[in-house]
């Protein structure tokens, strides 16, 4: 393959990294049914066809387990007559590199790990392949990516890009709420939250019961928390949301 046209084209892999919220961890009844309901999997086995001679694939991401589904396949590669070589980068150095060796078209990658973030600069400009005709084309015998196995928001929201497949799903980790039981279960507080909304305050189910416990919460310092007076201010909720860092 021509470097510079790789250079312009890659094929995109995509990690998606979870986003916590802090303030233990709650489950709405249906879902914990949902999740005790006999369930049924399916095995899938995969066959790598020997197709190509001596093809060397290079493989950026950063480093550590985020790289880990390429080990999972590492003796299967050779049987295709694939050499995956793996480029290691510091976490916080991913975006750096990749887009640097985009824009400097070196063609230095053939595949690139990568954060929901950067999809929109990365097929935007051109740098990613898209994968819609190469699933298209390809038997399942061959390769199925079994996309209908993704969650939506996974597979829609970060894996496309102007309604084009640019990347695939490795890792899409659950969205956790963390909330401090000894607070809700704390009477002063139960019953200052029930006179001023009329209702009793619960682990909150939807985003408006979020925001308004998150504001009940929020206090100055020197103000009360349980009886305990702060030493210092009180946020009611917290994202893990560093600017730069993957969604943020």
């Amino acid at each position: 393959m021509d470097r510079r046209r790789r250079a312009r084209k890659v094929l995109g892999s995509l990690l998606i990294l979870a986003l916590a919220l802090s303030t233990g961890s709650v489950m709405r009844p249906a879902a914990r049914a949902a999740m005790q309901a006999p369930q049924e999997i399916h095995a899938i086995k995969w066959d790598f066809p020997p197709k190509f001679s001596n093809v060397t694939v290079n493989v950026v991401g950063d480093a550590g387990h985020n790289l880990a589904p390429y080990e999972f396949w590492k003796d299967h590669f050779p049987k295709a007559g694939i050499t995956i070589k793996i480029i290691e980068v510091p976490f916080e150095g991913v975006y750096e590199k990749e887009k640097t060796e985009f824009v400097a078209g070196s063609g230095a990658f053939d595949v690139v790990t990568f954060y929901p973030a950067y999809i929109g600069d990365f097929a935007s400009n051109g740098y990613l392949e898209p994968l819609d005709e190469y699933m298209k084309k390809q038997p399942d015998s061959v390769w199925n990516p079994h996309q209908e196995d993704v969650l939506p928001p996974f597979r829609e929201m970060y894996n496309k890009w102007a309604g084009k497949t640019y990347a695939l799903t490795i890792d899409g980790d659950a969205h956790l709420l963390i909330y401090r039981k000894d607070l809700f279960t704390n009477a002063a507080e139960k019953a200052a939250f029930k006179a001023k909304y009329g209702k009793e305050l619960m682990p909150p189910e939807t985003w408006d019961d979020w925001l308004q416990i998150g504001a009940f919460f929020t206090r100055k310092k020197g103000e009360k928390l349980a009886g305990q007076t702060l030493e210092r201010d009180l946020y009611g909720s917290a994202e893990f949301a560093k600017r730069g860092f993957s969604f943020a």
